[in-house]
């Protein structure tokens, strides 16, 4: 977490130019937050796995709504809103519990998966009825 306020310090001071215009939802500005700070998690090797499956939800988020071509700008200024340790961790715990919250559905998709494929390999071995 020592690394997370100066690099997105640093973030934020990359461009000091006014970003294009364009819409942006508090949705698109809260998910691109959680990009940056699972990319900052992912610094730390034993994060590194899940901060990327992290930004990668995200980015699939903000790609159903169009955003992905915006991204960069949003980013930039959403950096400069993050300029404490406190607002950084309460971003990463919000950003983790969204994510957290998604884990049941995957795992019930996954566990349907599996049943379909279990049911679709009995049936091609049992033989035919007559």
């Amino acid at each position: 977490m020592r690394v997370l306020l100066p690099t997105l310090i640093g973030l934020a001071t990359l461009s000091t130019a006014t970003s294009p215009a364009f819409s942006q939802t508090p949705a698109d500005r809260a998910d691109a937050r959680c990009i940056m700070m699972f990319s900052v998690a992912a610094q730390d090797p034993k994060n590194r796995e899940a901060a990327k499956t992290g930004s990668f939800y995200f980015l699939g988020k903000l790609g159903a709504r169009g955003m992905t071509g915006k991204l960069g700008p949003v980013m930039v200024a959403e950096a400069k809103t993050l300029t404490t340790p406190a607002q950084a961790q309460a971003e990463l715990t919000r950003c983790g519990n969204e994510l957290n919250a998604r884990v049941p559905e995957m795992s019930a998709a996954l566990g349907q998966l599996q049943q379909a494929s279990q049911a679709a390999a009995a049936s091609r071995t049992r033989p035919p009825t007559k």
